[in-house]
């Protein structure tokens, strides 16, 4: 469901993130302009996040409230009147895509609601951890052939031990959105990361690295629990210097997009607006998110690798997922 203003002032998205926070405290995920939470009692997650719409006109902005679970309608109804609630209150509501906000009881509350909020989502008992894996498509090159022959072994091994791996060209068919696949990635409990040179200039790798950084608040522990990384050679992050020659790429990107933005003025999209500020968002932090990964003990490079098989990233796995080996369950 989608709250649409023609002027989204920043005390509004305050408003509504101190409101749900002050139920969910620590047990929610915050960012600038939005929040994620998982409820126990109705087993479902949310997402709120405000958003930019430069084509409406100056200041114009909308909320998106997005709820996923097997009994999710009792979260959107509350999230919903929170919403509906603010001051001043959404003037357009989209509900296209979502449940009918007619069918939302208005007697629901959330300030009197009685929810128990959890910074994770469980695993429903008996199923297998999902692990997403982002890494950059292979191309013609020796070093894209072997990436690419990697990426397949990997998923074959995780597989083999228990996980159900979700990779793009596995679970998407032909005619559905990669975008709309990405945002995945930042509510995954489990992504293991195949981080390459190519990894690092893609920014749909790194769309789906920072929006995991983002969900975990940009908290080194929970991005590191969340994130298993396999460093390959040409990745080059050992080193603080390394690390910040790919924020100065970025920074580099940014400021060519913000340039051409700015000589075509209105005539960009919000959707390209968004993705160069996306590119300052890269600059900003992925020196950080590369130190944090980096400092987890794993093999690096092909042959290292190769040797290792992929157990260090099975026992990775394994420990964070509290996901023991098939047959000893």
């Amino acid at each position: 469901m989608v709250y649409r203003y023609p002027f989204l002032h920043e005390g509004i998205v305050r408003e509504l993130i101190s409101t749900v926070g002050h139920k969910a405290r620590d047990a929610a995920v915050y960012w600038r302009n939005g929040l994620w939470l998982y409820e126990r009692k109705t087993e479902a997650c949310a997402v709120v996040e405000a958003r930019e719409m430069p084509t409406a006109g100056a200041g114009a902005g909308e909320i998106e409230l997005l709820v996923y679970g097997d009994h999710s309608d009792r979260l959107a109804a509350i999230l919903h009147q929170a919403i509906a609630l603010l001051d001043p209150p959404p003037p357009a509501i989209d509900d296209s895509a979502a449940t009918s906000s007619s069918s939302f009881p208005l007697s629901v509350n959330l300030t009197a609601e009685l929810l128990t909020f959890s910074s994770q989502a469980p695993t429903p008992r008996g199923a297998r951890p999902a692990v997403f894996i982002s890494y950059a498509w292979g191309d013609g090159t020796q070093t894209g052939r072997q990436r690419t022959a990697m990426v397949d072994g990997l998923c074959t091994r995780l597989e083999a031990e228990g996980f159900a791996v979700q990779k793009d060209d596995r679970v998407m068919r032909n005619g559905e959105s990669i975008r709309a696949f990405m945002k995945n990635f930042g509510t995954a409990d489990h992504v293991v990361a195949v981080i390459s040179d190519k990894y690092l200039r893609s920014p749909y790798c790194m769309t789906e690295l920072h929006s995991v950084w983002q969900n975990c608040g940009s908290d080194p522990e929970s991005f590191r629990h969340r994130v298993h990384p396999i460093f390959l050679d040409d990745a080059q992050v050992e080193t603080l210097h390394l690390r910040l020659k790919r924020a100065r790429y970025w920074r580099d990107q940014h400021v060519e997009v913000e340039q051409a933005t700015q000589d075509l003025g209105l005539a960009v999209g919000e959707t390209t607006i968004r993705e160069g500020r996306l590119m300052a968002e890269f600059a900003l932090h992925v020196a950080d998110m590369l130190a944090w990964l980096n400092d987890i003990l794993m093999p690096h490079g092909f042959e290292n690798i190769q040797t290792d098989n992929f157990c260090s990233v099975v026992e990775l796995l394994r420990t964070n997922a509290h996901c023991p080996p098939i047959g000893q369950e």
